[in-house]
């Protein structure tokens, strides 16, 4: 078996992180230009950074003017937040348990990410994980496109997979591609599991655990 995991909020608790400082980012701006970027950010999960500044600055501000300036301070404000506060965050309970799982079981495991993919990289290796992943993806490039990509390069039976995510772009991706999917669970998006029937899971010990039972 294969397995695709989304980063941010299922392997790193690093979520709500990221909409602090997409927030941090804008707050410059008025409130109400504040929540239709935020509302917009947890309505697009997993999608870059760049595409969700694109979006604040011609379709929330109308902007039409110093793009590029503005859209490169948007995203020095949004890294500075991060920098000086990823690290702090912990791997999601059960992080090590599933990958030695999957490790021992010979299940391949990936990262797909919408974090730029030099970035991830550091990141994975700071928590001392790099070496569960057979590949760590990231922007540029969605989710679907590392699918085929890596479909393709490892000869991954995609009905014997799995994509374990958080988000409304995780689970597209897992669809198209007829992936079984997998959801941890996090506020904004508890409505939207329950609607569309995902196996949903808190943490990712008792995914491990579905797992165990079904896949092993």
């Amino acid at each position: 078996m294969t397995i695709f995991f989304d980063f941010d909020g299922v392997i790193l608790n690093s979520a709500e992180l990221k909409t602090d400082c997409f927030k941090y980012s804008v707050s410059d701006f008025n409130q109400s230009q504040i929540n239709k970027f935020l509302d917009y950010h947890i309505e697009n999960m997993g999608v870059s950074r760049h595409k969700k500044f694109d979006y604040f600055i011609k379709d929330i501000l109308s902007s039409r003017k110093d793009i590029d300036n503005l859209k490169k301070n948007l995203l020095d404000r949004f890294q500075e937040c991060l920098e000086k506060n990823l690290y702090t965050s912990n791997l999601i309970y059960g992080a090590k348990a599933i990958l030695e799982w999957a490790k021992k079981n010979n299940h391949s495991c990936h990262i797909i990410s919408g974090t730029p993919e030099n970035d991830l990289t550091e990141i994975v290796k700071h928590y001392k994980i790099e070496h569960y992943f057979k590949s760590i993806n990231g922007t540029p490039g969605n989710k679907a496109f590392h699918i085929k990509k890596l479909s393709s390069l490892f000869k991954i039976k995609l009905d014997d997979s799995v994509f374990v995510g958080d988000a409304i772009t995780d689970f597209n991706a897992a669809a198209q591609f007829n992936i079984k999917f997998f959801a941890i669970d996090c506020i904004h998006m508890h409505n939207f599991w329950l609607d569309n029937k995902v196996n949903v899971f808190d943490n990712l010990n008792q995914l491990k655990i579905h797992l165990e039972k079904n896949f092993n």
